[in-house]
């Protein structure tokens, strides 16, 4: 196999090598990586699988580019403490009733419940970012500090569940969130440049198994 741009051994060497060994095949993989166990090494197992067997058994997943958000009632358990199971429950049934409609009034889509928030995805980052601002302010009316983190990349469909590194980014991006306010990473600043948005720089931070640091902003409603 050749790699191109590849650092260590020139392209044509490897011309060279499948021109004079019977029956091999030259297959040329983007990058600049010599090495097996770095890079998209699924494309190089998929390419070598296919070579020996005449077939690829590893299904390609769905990937798909939305905005992730996450949403999580801060200082529920104290809340809980001191209100009662009974209307704890009363509140957090109307807090889901809250949460399902606002996701639907603004054309998302509804992933999971997380235990005191949602999981929820848009294919329009001003449609989350609306979306957002709303469930904020009304879990407010409701007695409720709601806080929602947001963040727009390539995501896994896995079932009816979404993963990636994307969807940690989101989660932890809505862990940072002060109560009662949304955040959002700087791709999703980025991409709503001019449409009437207002954001506030929080800093950079370190996210845990992210490569380098983030910029994360306040959503100014």
């Amino acid at each position: 196999m050749g790699l191109s741009p590849d650092r260590f051994i020139h392209l044509g060497a490897g011309r060279y090598l499948a021109e004079h060994i019977p029956h091999a095949k030259l297959v040329v993989l983007p990058g600049d990586d010599h090495l097996f166990f770095v890079g998209d090494t699924d494309a190089l197992v998929d390419e070598i699988e296919e070579f020996l067997t005449g077939s690829r058994s590893g299904a390609e997943a769905s990937v798909f580019n939305t905005t992730v958000l996450f949403t999580d009632i801060a200082g529920s358990t104290e809340q809980e403490a001191r209100l009662g199971p009974r209307e704890w429950s009363r509140l957090t049934d109307a807090h889901e009733a809250m949460v399902h409609d606002a996701v639907a009034r603004h054309r998302g889509r509804e992933i999971r419940t997380t235990g005191d928030g949602v999981l929820a995805t848009f294919d329009a980052n001003g449609r989350a970012l609306r979306c957002a601002i709303e469930m904020v302010a009304r879990a407010k009316s409701m007695g409720l500090d709601l806080r929602a983190g947001l963040h727009t990349g390539d995501v896994e469909l896995r079932g009816h569940d979404i993963g990636g590194l994307q969807v940690n980014i989101a989660r932890q991006v809505c862990d940072l969130t002060a109560p009662g306010e949304v955040w959002a990473s700087e791709t999703v600043k980025s991409a709503t440049t001019g449409a009437g948005f207002g954001f506030k720089e929080q800093g950079q931070y370190e996210l845990k198994g992210v490569p380098g640091s983030w910029r994360i902003y306040r959503v100014l409603a």
